[in-house]
C-alpha cells in the first residue's frame, strides 16, 4: 500500500535538558555570550501551538527521501539573539543531509522570537528543536486556520465535528430549521462555511452559496446558534479548522 507522509511531532526544551555546560561563573559577560539556564525562557510568537502550525505550514518532506522511506528525527540547535532574531543554527543530530537540509531552512525562516530574559533583560539563548519526519498511512485532511489567517490543507489525526457526530448535526438541523413563511415556496441548498476553534465555539459563519436572502439568514443563525463542536487534533493539539455544511431547504410535496 502506497504510504502517504505525516508530520510533525517536536518538543522544545532548552539546552540544558541536553547537558549543556553554563558558562564559567567567573567569565564575565558580555553581549555575546549566550545562556543555557534563563529565569524566562524564548518563546515563537503565540506559543507553541502557533509553533505547531508553523512548522505544519513550511515544512516540506524531501521527494528522495519519500521514494527512499528514510525517516528519522532531526535535532536542531540555534540561538535566539537579545532581538528574537534566530541565529547559530546547527544540527546535533543528523538523519539524512536532505532531511537535515529541510529543518534547517524551516528554522532559518522562523519569525522573530521572544527572546529570553534573565534579570529583567532580554539575553541570547540556546534551544533545541527536535523534527520528526516520518512517513506513514493516509490521513484525514481538514483545512486548518493558520497564526497568519492563511488556509492550509494538512492531514490531522481527528476531524473536527458536532458533539454526537453527523447523525446529530442533521438531528440538529431538521429540529431547529424554521422555513421563513415570507420566502413563499422558494426551495433550494444554502452553502455556509465557518471555523470551528481550538476551544470548539464556532466563527465565522459566511454564505458562500447564497439562495434567497432569507433562506440564507435562516442558514446563518442554524450555523451561529450550534454548540461546541469537538475541535481537529494532530499530535494531541487542537487546530482551527475551515469548514462548509451545506443546509437543504426542501418543502416536499
Amino acid at each position: 500500500m502506497k504510504q502517504k507522509l505525516f508530520f510533525i511531532m517536536f518538543a522544545l526544551f532548552a539546552t540544558h535538558a541536553m547537558g549543556y555546560a553554563q558558562e564559567d561563573s567567573t567569565t564575565a559577560k558580555t553581549e555575546t555570550s549566550v545562556e543555557s539556564v534563563v529565569e524566562k525562557q524564548p518563546e515563537f510568537p503565540g506559543g507553541m501551538n502557533a509553533l505547531m502550525q508553523y512548522l505544519l505550514r513550511s515544512i516540506r518532506y524531501p521527494a528522495i527521501c519519500q521514494q527512499q522511506g528514510i525517516q528519522g528525527r532531526v535535532v536542531v540547535q540555534f540561538v535566539v539573539d537579545a532581538d528574537g532574531s534566530i541565529t547559530d543554527i546547527q544540527v546535533v543530530k543528523r538523519v539524512n543531509p536532505h532531511l537535515d537540509k529541510e529543518a534547517v531552512r524551516v528554522v532559518s525562516a522562523m519569525p522573530k522570537w521572544i527572546p529570553g530574559m534573565q534579570n529583567g533583560e532580554n539575553v541570547r539563548t540556546k534551544f533545541t528543536l527536535p523534527v520528526s519526519f516520518k512517513l506513514g498511512k493516509t490521513k484525514v485532511k481538514a483545512c486548518v486556520i493558520n497564526v497568519d489567517n492563511e488556509e492550509v490543507e494538512v492531514e490531522v489525526d481527528k476531524m473536527a465535528q458536532f458533539p454526537g457526530g453527523q447523525q446529530e448535526l442533521e438531528r440538529y438541523i431538521k429540529k431547529r430549521m424554521k422555513y421563513p413563511k415570507e420566502a413563499k415556496g422558494v426551495q433550494g441548498c444554502v452553502e455556509v462555511t465557518f471555523v470551528v476553534n481550538t476551544d470548539g465555539h464556532i466563527s465565522g459563519v459566511a454564505v458562500t452559496k447564497a439562495v434567497d436572502p432569507l433562506l440564507d439568514a435562516e442558514a446563518m443563525r442554524l450555523i451561529e446558534r450550534m454548540p461546541k463542536w469537538e475541535p481537529a487534533i494532530l499530535h494531541g493539539i487542537p487546530l482551527r479548522t475551515k469548514h462548509t455544511l451545506p443546509i437543504d431547504f426542501n418543502l416536499g410535496k
